[in-house]
């Protein structure tokens, strides 16, 4: 685990089990996520509210061919009951008035938002055993892209190489959104930048993002899309690099 780019000085986003713990089981740092006999979504510790960015996923194994992944707005609650199907962007429908959500679901080849599907048969084979799912997003445009095993949609019948005039469906700017991951019987593995290797399932690649930074599988796709990591996100007003300090605020006064 040591050799993965994921530190103190950059954090990489990893699948928090905090969020849901429901029919859901973490392993591989909370990079690995398997789920039980109902779908069960889980998501992104980092959630964004500007910028474009990249993550990958890797379909370690399904006995339904049930994964799904996508991006939602932090603001969306969930039904987190035990024994409940739950797809975002698909079940249930009465919850989108709070923020949006995106998901494509590999059973039905399908993307859906908030509830409806907007592109059937998206690629022409679905996801699979051992596939890549590849996920770009511009929050300030609102925009959405999916690829898999580097074939991008592109809102199109017709897949091929990323095409940034022509996304798969849009969302309300600025939202912070995350990304998840859902199953039902599935094992999902994430890559939000630290290892193209997918904890060793596959050989890693090495490609960084816009800034020089990640490990991915596939080449982000060009235009600044980024990894959603520490080092990628903006300035905190008080940091090590900002030129206001925490002793600017308060400090100790003895008397």
């Amino acid at each position: 685990d040591c050799s993965l780019l994921d530190s103190p000085e950059n954090n990489f986003a990893t699948l928090n089990p905090l969020w849901n713990s429901v029919q859901q089981t973490y392993a591989e740092g909370n990079l690995k996520t398997t789920s039980g006999s109902q779908h069960s979504p889980t998501c992104s510790t980092i959630g964004v509210s500007s910028g474009k960015w990249y993550v990958e996923g890797f379909a370690l194994s399904s006995s339904l061919t049930k994964w799904s992944s996508g991006i939602f707005d932090t603001a969306i609650t969930y039904n987190k009951v035990s024994g409940t199907n739950y797809i975002p962007a698909q079940t249930p429908t009465n919850i989108y008035t709070n923020g949006d959500a995106i998901n494509y679901y590999a059973s039905g080849n399908d993307i859906y938002k908030n509830g409806s599907q907007v592109i059937s048969n998206a690629f022409s084979s679905a996801l699979t055993t051992n596939d890549i799912i590849q996920i770009a997003f511009d929050v300030d445009n609102g925009k959405i892209w999916y690829g898999i095993n580097n074939s991008w949609n592109n809102g199109t019948s017709t897949q091929g190489s990323f095409d940034p005039d022509n996304h798969d469906t849009t969302f309300t700017v600025q939202q912070e959104m995350r990304v998840h991951f859902t199953g039902e019987t599935s094992d999902w593995l994430a890559n939000f930048g630290q290892d193209s290797s997918f904890a060793g399932n596959k050989t890693a690649q090495g490609n960084t993002d816009a800034n020089g930074i990640g490990d991915f599988y596939y080449a982000p796709p060009s235009g600044g899309f980024l990894a959603l990591c520490t080092s990628n996100l903006p300035e905190p007003t008080i940091s090590p690099n900002a030129d206001t300090q925490a002793v600017n605020h308060f400090g100790i006064l003895t008397y």
